[in-house]
Order: C-alpha cells, then sequence, then structure tokens
C-alpha cells in the first residue's frame, strides 16, 4: 500500500469515528433532554379566581390519571363546546382563563383542561404531545357526555396545537371535534425536539442524530400515539381547521406551521390561516398575570370567534 492509500485509509477511519462520536452525542443529548428539560410541571403556578373555583372538576383519562378542569357555561343554552389547552412548558391553563371567558361571552361552553403532569393534574409531562393526546379525548368526551347534542371544538397553543392537531387521526366520530384552533404548533414531537436541542446549543448539524435518538428513546412507550403527527392529521382529516402563527416565533419557528399548511393545502384541504409579524408564542401578549390578554378586544380574538360560528353549529 503506497503512502497515500494509507493517508486516506487513516482518514477515512478518522472521519468515520468522528461520525459515530456526532452520533451519539445527538443520541444522549435527546435523551438528556427528554428526561430534564421535559419534566413534570407540578409547581406551576396557577391562577385562581371564585368564578374558576366555582368552574373546577376532575376529568378522569382512559389511562386512569385525574386532570384538572374548569367549565365555563354561557348563561343560555351553549352553541358549542370547546376545550382549550396550553403548551408544553406552561403557562397553566388557568392563565387562559380569559380565553375561555371570551369563548363564554360568545355563547360556547369553554373547558380548560389542565393536561398531564401540570399543576394539579396527575402524571409525567415527558410525553411531548403524544400521551397528551389521551387528555384530549377524555376532555372531549367529557364535554360530549355533559352536552349530547353540542357540536365541539379545540383550541390549542403550542404542544397544546400540535396534540389538537394529532389527535384527528384517533378520535372517534361521536368526540371527533367540527372545527379546531392550532396556534404555533409543531408538525410532530421529533422535529420540535430537535429545534429544542439546537436552541439550547445543539449544532444544527446534529438534528437529523437528535432526531433519530428520540425516536428511538420513544420506541413503542406511548402504543399507537408513539408515532403521532400533525402533518399527517391535518391531510386525513375533514375537520375544519384555523392555523395561527407568530412570523417570528422563537418558542416553536414558523416552519411548522407553515409546513402544516403546506401539507394541508396539497391534500386538497383548505385550513384557514391567521399570521401575524413579531414574537409572541401566544399571538396575544403575556401581561403581569401571565397570558391573560383579553383575547376578544383582538384582530386575533375575532378571527377566532368567526371561524368557531361559521363551523360549530348544530
Amino acid at each position: 500500500m503506497t503512502r497515500r492509500k494509507k493517508s486516506l485509509v487513516w482518514l477515512s477511519s478518522i472521519l468515520a469515528v468522528l461520525v459515530v462520536i456526532a452520533l451519539l452525542a445527538g443520541y444522549f443529548s435527546a435523551r438528556i433532554i427528554l428526561h430534564f428539560l421535559f419534566a413534570p410541571q407540578h409547581a406551576i403556578d396557577v391562577y385562581t379566581s371564585p368564578a374558576l373555583e366555582a368552574a373546577h372538576t376532575r376529568i378522569t383519562t382512559e389511562d386512569g390519571l385525574g386532570l384538572d378542569a374548569w367549565e365555563l357555561a354561557p348563561d343560555t343554552d351553549p352553541k358549542g363546546g370547546v376545550v382549550i389547552l396550553s403548551g408544553l412548558q406552561g403557562p397553566s391553563v388557568t392563565h387562559l382563563h380569559e380565553f375561555g371567558e371570551f369563548l363564554q361571552d360568545q355563547g360556547y361552553t369553554a373547558l380548560l383542561l389542565e393536561m398531564r403532569g401540570i399543576a394539579g393534574s396527575e402524571g409525567d409531562h415527558e410525553e411531548g404531545g403524544l400521551g397528551e393526546i389521551r387528555d384530549l379525548k377524555a376532555g372531549l368526551t367529557y364535554l360530549r357526555s355533559e352536552h349530547p347534542d353540542l357540536p365541539l371544538g379545540v383550541w390549542g397553543t403550542s404542544m397544546g396545537g400540535f396534540v389538537t392537531l394529532a389527535s384527528l387521526d384517533y378520535l372517534d366520530a361521536d368526540t371527533m371535534p367540527a372545527a379546531v384552533v392550532a396556534t404555533s404548533s409543531y408538525t410532530n414531537f421529533p422535529s420540535i425536539f430537535a429545534d429544542t436541542a439546537i436552541a439550547y446549543g445543539l449544532p444544527e448539524s446534529q438534528r437529523t442524530a437528535v432526531e433519530e435518538g428520540i425516536t428511538e428513546e420513544l420506541g413503542d412507550r406511548y402504543g399507537e400515539y408513539t408515532t403521532a403527527s400533525a402533518l399527517h392529521a391535518v391531510q386525513n382529516t375533514d375537520t375544519k381547521i384555523m392555523l395561527a402563527y407568530a412570523e417570528g416565533d422563537v418558542q416553536v419557528p414558523s416552519r411548522h406551521s407553515k409546513e402544516l399548511i403546506a401539507a394541508a393545502r396539497a391534500a386538497g384541504k383548505d385550513p384557514e390561516v391567521f399570521a401575524v409579524e413579531g414574537k409572541e408564542h401566544f399571538i396575544v401578549p403575556a401581561n403581569e398575570e401571565g397570558l391573560t390578554e383579553y383575547v376578544g378586544d383582538t384582530s386575533y380574538g375575532r378571527a377566532v370567534a368567526d371561524f368557531f360560528a361559521r363551523n360549530l353549529r348544530r
């Protein structure tokens, strides 16, 4: 073997070792972030008020977890029932009480649903929207049992937006919502997981390794929900969909919503889109109490109200 060939073999071996190290780094980074960044949020701040205390109830999921929920009903017969979901690392859904009160004022029963692992809801909070599909199923089942004839809807933000969309692949006809609003949703868990790892300093070159690592780590932990994908769901549902996002969102990059919009349209669907400039993950700005701006005073709130008015009908 010539000196040049020996050098090439040596160089190839070094590169192969570096590739393996990079893949292992991505994989173990995925494991570390999974178990620490996405830890349960039981100590998270919960907003309280006399109205919420009176509206509180408990809901049980199909895997036996007890969840906190608050049912805000209008004074007249409701036009529909809407489940409201928050995100992965908060805030507590109680900090979206203004969203619920806004829908209540519009004549809907709003169910603020605290997903597993957050505040007083039981369970772990490492699912990233996979196990939480069971939570939304429980919320919709509760509304259906309380209101057998009402059209149902969902309004979810961030992870709640992902759960809103991904669940459409798993709900039965009785609990399938007629219309959903998904704000700042992501396409699937491995993709947003990689975004999060990169935001915490992992090189972009490790994206594929991280996505493969988290997929392997999940295995079949959540059964049929392990491979849940909002991207798949928007292409295969007849539910009316509104997708909302902020162009400069730094928590869930707007490319996720744009990919969802493109996928739905490619499948012949016609999702409604509400897009704004800026960085507000929840579209409306936060105030001193948390994410409780009165959404009804915004173009976003008016767009959501109009969407539900057209699509939640008996």
